[in-house]
């Protein structure tokens, strides 16, 4: 048997699920005729590889429930209050962006009740691949390493 070899744009972690898109899961489905528990090998493009085995979508409420917490866990919607800001610092950092056309009413009401901090990265609507590198890069420059200054030696 053929164990096929799938690209996921995220990167991975070993033991966390990969999530994967519309657009890969068709493929796996309807291309590669993969079922449940299948197993694959997945690749973000760091030159590492995973056994893995793509299982049934997870809905929303219930990824909310069962997910390992992170030191900060945010939802990023244009409707939110609350800007991203300076001055917090997180070790582990779980960030949720919307589908096209962003996260319904209901959605950020659950990720709010599951303890998901509701933040807006600015008056634009971004789309989904453009928010998510946005907001990684906004969280990092904020919260991270990227503002400090490393000597190296040459």
């Amino acid at each position: 048997m053929r164990i096929s070899r799938l690209f996921v744009p995220q990167p991975l972690v070993i033991g966390c699920p990969a999530p994967v898109g519309k657009a890969l899961a068709r493929y796996v489905q309807r291309v590669l005729r993969l079922r449940n528990g299948d197993e694959v090998v997945i690749f973000d493009g760091s030159g590492a590889e995973y056994a893995a085995r793509l299982c049934e979508p997870c809905a929303f409420p219930a990824w909310l429930r069962d997910r390992t917490e992170a030191d900060a866990e945010l939802i990023f919607s244009p409707s939110a209050e609350q800007p991203l800001t300076p001055g917090r610092s997180a070790t582990s950092v779980r960030i949720l962006i919307g589908p096209e056309g962003g996260f319904s009413e209901s959605e950020v009401a659950a990720a709010t009740d599951a303890g998901f901090e509701p933040m807006r990265l600015g008056p634009r609507i971004l789309r989904a691949e453009t928010a998510a590198t946005m907001a990684v890069g906004a969280v990092q420059l904020l919260w991270g390493d990227l503002s400090q200054h490393r000597q190296t030696d040459h």
